[in-house]
């Protein structure tokens, strides 16, 4: 169907944009932060994206002293991934995915707000 047709399609569920979609847009409070092929974005990042499990006490630290991308509870103690240029230490590489670009954008929009103000 979408071969000849535009298809606007809005999801949550980000592999179908990488599979279905040839090109994308993330668009946040009405602002487009980033148009263009799933895999262009992805290879934007690659190699910037870094993991790490934590104590819940330290969670705050590494907010303030990292860009913080995604946090999730592993058995208990969250795992974060942050953006950066090269590796931080303690941290371990991460192939960057759909959901990496997405919320490396969201919070460069977001702290790019907050420099602002």
């Amino acid at each position: 169907m979408g071969e000849n047709t535009i298809v606007i399609l809005s999801t949550h569920i980000v592999d179908d944009v990488k599979e279905l979609c040839t090109d994308m847009a993330i668009i946040n409070k009405g602002e487009v932060l980033y148009k263009g092929s799933p895999m262009d974005a992805i290879a934007e990042i690659q190699g910037k994206v870094w993991s790490k499990r934590i104590a819940k006490s330290e969670l705050e630290e590494y907010r303030k002293n990292f860009n913080v991308i995604s946090e999730r509870l592993i058995a208990g103690a969250p795992e974060i991934h942050v953006f950066h240029e090269s590796s931080p230490d303690g941290f371990q590489p991460l192939p960057a995915d759909l959901e990496d670009v997405y919320f490396t954008n969201i919070f460069k929009s977001a702290k790019e707000a907050a420099e602002v103000k």
